[in-house]
């Protein structure tokens, strides 16, 4: 399932190939929770379908959110998987959202994240618009709440050369790993 075209951070981060592939600017136009749970209860009524996946460049953390919480209300027993941003799981303060976290393990049981990067010139220089957290402690988050991970690893936009003293590639390479 879709429930949005194309990504809504398309034109905006500077490590990514999704805008030139299948998206503009204006291409977003997210659907609501309340239709898409309406979608997986037909389909799950009409062909008896239990496993859901959604095929989105990025799912939000409200969306998620919301959509568990209609699935709740429909007492629909479903499973989804989908690609999200490690920022989608935080608040405001750049703290982890383990209500979310425990609200979107009901339904969600696989996702798929980019991991960018912790540092916080090396986000900036790739414009990510999301603070330098903690990846880790977002991934033992999610396991402890059921949802596995398949983690993209983005390597190659490395800090600047200043950022460490070493010389030479092995050194460079094991510094920014």
């Amino acid at each position: 399932l879709y429930t949005e075209r194309g990504c809504r951070y398309a034109n905006k981060c500077q490590f990514c190939t999704i805008p030139f592939g299948n998206n503009i600017k204006t291409s977003t136009g997210e659907r609501s929770a309340e239709r898409v749970a309406g979608d997986i209860k037909y389909f799950n009524e009409k062909y008896g379908i239990r496993i859901f996946s959604f095929g989105n460049e990025t799912l939000s953390g409200k969306f998620m959110g919301e959509l568990t919480d209609r699935l709740d209300l429909l007492n629909l027993n479903v499973t989804l998987d989908g690609y999200t941003r490690t920022d989608q799981f935080e608040t405001k303060d750049g703290k982890l959202d383990m209500d979310l976290i425990k609200i979107v393990g009901k339904c969600f049981r696989f996702l798929q994240i980019g991991f960018e990067s912790n540092d916080e010139e090396t986000l900036k220089s790739m414009q990510k618009i999301r603070k330098p957290v903690n990846d880790a402690d977002l991934v033992k988050a999610l396991f402890s709440n059921g949802i596995y991970t398949h983690a993209f690893l983005m390597v190659g936009f490395p800090p600047e050369r200043s950022r460490y003293k070493r010389k030479g590639r092995d050194e460079y390479i094991n510094f920014y790993v």
